[in-house]
């Protein structure tokens, strides 16, 4: 274990997590106390004598806050001329925007709804998804349909936080 914050008597012993990018939602946390007996040595010295650990106390965080959709971007490769045109290997990217999250990616079909096509668990800052590993088993997107008309591809992320808290604000990119 290592030490987290020293207070002395009368303070409220809290911990507000300073130093991390993100409090540890959804994990569990052990705690022990130590008292430090403040006395003087043969030397007039000022000296202290820790007490016995206390017993460990766990304690598991809760994530209350609504999660931000992430922002969407996306890398290919130079496409390929057609007809039809396409935009192989393509993957999409985004930040982390909660701890320990659960992404719920969609992609609107033909009719104008969102399908989910994968659910991906992750802590990374940056998440890069390859559309092949997705229901739609390719990472290749076509451009243009049969008769030359330009087609486009709407995605979305929905972010579900360590408490099963979905994200409610929605960002789609149209590629």
């Amino acid at each position: 274990m290592e030490l987290v914050k020293t207070v002395d008597v009368g303070e409220g012993l809290v911990d507000d997590f300073a130093g991390l990018d993100f409090p540890l939602f959804g994990e569990t946390l052990f705690y022990r106390v130590v008292a430090l007996r403040r006395f003087l040595n043969e030397d007039g010295e000022v000296e202290y004598a820790p007490s016995q650990p206390s017993k460990a106390r766990q304690v598991r965080l809760i994530d209350d806050q609504v999660p931000a959709a992430p922002r969407l971007a996306f890398a290919n490769d130079p496409p390929i001329p057609g007809p039809p045109a396409r935009l192989p290997n393509l993957h999409l990217r985004w930040n982390r925007t909660a701890w320990n999250p659960r992404y719920h990616v969609y992609k609107m079909n033909g009719s104008g709804r969102w399908t989910k096509i994968h659910t991906l668990t992750t802590n990374d800052a940056t998440v890069e998804l390859d559309l092949a590993v997705t229901d739609l088993g390719s990472n290749v997107l076509d451009k243009h349909n049969a008769n030359g008309q330009l087609i486009y591809h709407r995605f979305k992320v929905v972010t579900e936080n360590s408490s099963g808290i979905l994200s409610q604000e929605e960002s789609a990119l149209t590629i």
